[in-house]
């Protein structure tokens, strides 16, 4: 298993978390939705041998039922709000807060993340203190196209899984000197981000299963090579996950004891004498005095809730779980939860009357007109063929969603004047309807420091600018988004995620200059040297014209991750305008990476080939491609396909005739004879090649057909167009057997 291989990797750690005998390293392991009953020999046997090692405590109070702030509350000792971020969405820490990575490099600790979830991104100010911060944030999402040439970046988001951070903890400390004492924190994000709503307890059993392997291998490393007498380990749950508990399936609706009652684990050296707080927060200190530079705290046990008070717009409320909430209807409360249940079990409908009751129960509440917004909305967005439940078409549905939509967002409009986050939630909700003047008229008013209805002026906090950028980004103002962006990276010059981030909204905007200024100031600073930030150098050059320097950038980004494959393709670009083919052809095949089956290979590489209009280098690619599988028919249609893409469709028709005379049931050729005659004009020869294909072909044909701009080449309803969008696939999906099967038939 790849889990047991990185596991046995770190027995190669063996002086690397080594320490002065003045100083003990320090390993933090911090696990979001981690139950504390979930904790027992069957289901986790390493955590549970863990409980009788050192210290276990299995009810210690999370600050906030939610990851961002309770991690947030672990790494600065303060309450959520007092820290800065008071929920989730786009928080930074307070400039006045000392995390625990700032305390200990200052005292002389290597401070070194390697964090798995990717909402706790760099730009939360969490990245503070440490000399490497590794999140999925930092990583391009690359779109559907088969050569990455077209993208979305995430700012935050995304996941990594546990075996995959504890590669990167081990990568890096294999090679690591033994100098300074480590500071090394671990987040594993696999429960709360892997969880399957339809099955919340099944799966998380499955997803507790390797958590569990990564965390007891990691103590078995230190354990058996000498580190306990030298290293303190650290592991604690951020929240709960609810699994159905109060009528919530994952956290933060609810303060129910599974959500933010959290187990805590203490190992290693001085473990025996750890004095566990009854708050996470606590854990602040008891890791500066682990590390020999504090004294342990131990402060209120109290919990914020995160939602509805920031999703659903009530005011956040600082409570012991099982109080009651303050000012809050505890029929809408009930209504609200079950609503959220409905939504993530798929019943929209459901959901819709349940909000609409609470909105009824609720006349001058925003909180559930602003979930009710969000149903509706979900429902508006399904518009498209087939029918919903009932019988109703989607269309109708939608539209009937969009219209009941209208006032619910009028009454957000009258009620979203109360403070900044009532505001900022309003505003998403009308940008997310397409109300763009709305939503930044309620932004600017945040950003202007207005007085709410109390009279009351709040300038904003950190993390309520970086929220209002996220907004006026998404509502279209990138003007505004970008004067508010500047106003935080002039306060945090330092922050290289900032940095990045106004590089991207510049980008965006045309303005290619300025972003080369703000990436390279983002990679001046060490932690900011990201291969994702050098390929956006890399961009912002290459718009400039500096068409050598894109390619030095490109280059240093591969070489921090060879694996990256978008500077391969942003480099093929460069190239194919430099007129530099062999180059370009180069890239273009290292861009779109392997599939493990050297035919398929060599036919994506010939149409990445051909899609650049590198017709020869494709010959080349399928040349060979036939020479080590010779009358191989898949091989034979791609051929097909570039003698078409070449002029030469009679070529094109001979060549997919001699296939199907060979093989009738190989669908891919039926395909391309039809692509080939909708191109010639031919519309009832194309019609005919799908008539054959349909009986033969599975559900990737089916999907390549309807999605094929060829067919609409006659217009959106004719008749070729009309084929197209009926077609369905008869055959069976291939089992991997049966996929297995395919691939030797079709070898000689």
């Amino acid at each position: 298993m790849r889990v047991r291989f990185w596991l046995g990797m770190l027995v190669l750690l063996t002086l690397t978390l080594g320490c002065t005998r003045e100083k003990r390293s320090v390993v933090l392991v911090t696990v979001a939705g981690l139950r504390a009953d979930a904790i027992d020999a069957a289901r986790a046997p390493r955590l549970a041998a863990l409980k009788s090692e050192g210290a276990f405590a299995a009810n210690v109070v999370a600050p906030a039922p939610d990851t961002v702030p309770s991690v947030a509350g672990i790494m600065t000792g303060r309450e959520p709000g007092d820290a800065g971020v008071p929920f989730g969405d786009l928080a930074r820490v307070a400039k006045d807060a000392t995390t625990l990575a700032e305390a200990l490099k200052a005292k002389g600790y290597e401070t070194r993340a390697y964090v798995g979830q990717g909402e706790l991104a760099a730009a939360t100010g969490l990245a503070r203190g440490f000399d490497s911060f590794s999140t999925p944030s930092s990583q391009v999402t690359t779109a559907a196209a088969a050569d990455e040439l077209t993208r979305t970046r995430a700012w935050r988001g995304g996941a990594f899984r546990a075996a995959d951070v504890l590669q990167q903890f081990v990568t890096y400390f294999r090679a690591r000197p033994n100098t300074n004492p480590v500071f090394a924190w671990v987040h594993l994000g696999d429960l709360a981000e892997g969880l399957d709503p339809a099955d919340p307890k099944g799966s998380y059993a499955r997803l507790l299963g390797e958590v569990d392997d990564v965390v007891g291998g990691l103590r078995d490393a230190l354990d058996s090579y000498g580190f306990s007498g030298r290293t303190t380990l650290i592991v604690a749950s951020t929240n709960g996950l609810a699994l159905g508990d109060g009528g919530e399936i994952r956290s933060g609706l609810t303060l129910t004891p599974s959500v933010v009652e959290v187990p805590v684990f203490v190992a290693g050296e001085g473990a025996d004498d750890a004095r566990l707080p009854a708050s996470l927060r606590g854990l602040h200190g008891l890791v500066l005095a682990a590390a020999g530079a504090g004294k342990a705290e131990d402060p209120p046990a109290e919990s914020i809730a995160r939602l509805p008070a920031r999703l659903y717009g009530w005011p956040e409320a600082r409570r012991r779980p099982g109080a009651a909430e303050p000012g809050v209807d505890a029929l809408v409360l009930d209504t609200m939860a079950k609503a959220h249940a409905a939504v993530m079990s798929g019943r929209m409908g459901d959901a819709v009357a349940l909000l609409e009751e609470a909105c009824r129960r609720a006349p001058d509440g925003l909180a559930p007109r602003l979930a009710l917004a969000d149903a509706l909305q979900a429902i508006a967005a399904s518009a498209g063929g087939g029918v919903g439940a009932g019988g109703a078409p989607n269309a109708q549905l939608a539209a009937e969603a969009r219209r009941r939509l209208e006032p619910v967002l009028a009454e957000i409009k009258v009620l979203a004047v109360a403070s900044n986050p009532t505001r900022l939630d309003a505003a998403r909700a009308l940008a997310a309807a397409g109300d763009n003047a709305a939503a930044i008229g309620l932004v600017q008013a945040v950003v202007s420091a207005e007085a709410g209805s109390t009279g009351t002026k709040a300038v904003p906090t950190a993390g309520e600018r970086l929220a209002a950028v996220e907004i006026l980004s998404s509502a279209g103002a990138t003007d505004a988004a970008t004067e508010q962006l500047a106003t935080l990276v002039e306060a945090e010059p330092e922050a290289p995620e900032l940095q990045e981030w106004l590089g991207d909204l510049l980008l965006g905007a045309g303005n290619a200059y300025r972003a080369r200024v703000a990436y390279e100031k983002a990679a001046a600073v060490p932690r900011g040297r990201t291969a994702n930030l050098l390929a956006k150098l890399g961009d912002a050059l290459a718009q400039l014209g500096e068409k050598d320097a894109a390619l030095k950038q490109l280059a240093a980004a591969l070489e921090i991750d060879p694996s990256y494959r978008y500077p391969h393709a942003r480099a093929a670009q460069i190239f194919l305008e430099k007129g530099e083919k062999g180059a370009a052809a180069d890239a273009l095949v290292k861009s779109i990476g392997s599939t493990g089956n050297a035919v398929q290979d060599a036919i994506n590489q010939a149409r990445i080939l051909e899609k650049h209009g590198l017709l020869d280098q494709a010959g080349g690619v399928l040349t060979e491609a036939r020479q080590q599988n010779p009358g191989n028919p898949l091989v034979e249609v791609a051929v097909a396909r570039l003698l078409a893409a070449a002029g030469q469709p009679d070529k094109a028709r001979v060549q997919l005739k001699a296939v199907t005379d060979v093989k009738p049931d190989v669908a891919q050729a039926w395909v391309e004879l039809a692509r080939i005659e909708a191109g010639a004009k031919n519309e009832a020869a194309a019609i005919a090649a799908l008539d054959r294909a349909e009986p033969v072909g599975g559900p990737g044909i089916t999907a390549t057909v309807r999605q094929e701009p060829a067919f609409r080449a006659f217009g959106p309803e004719s008749a070729l167009a009309r084929r197209a969008a009926a077609f369905s696939g008869k055959a069976a999906p291939k089992t991997q057997d049966g996929v297995r099967e395919a691939l030797r038939e079709v070898q000689p």
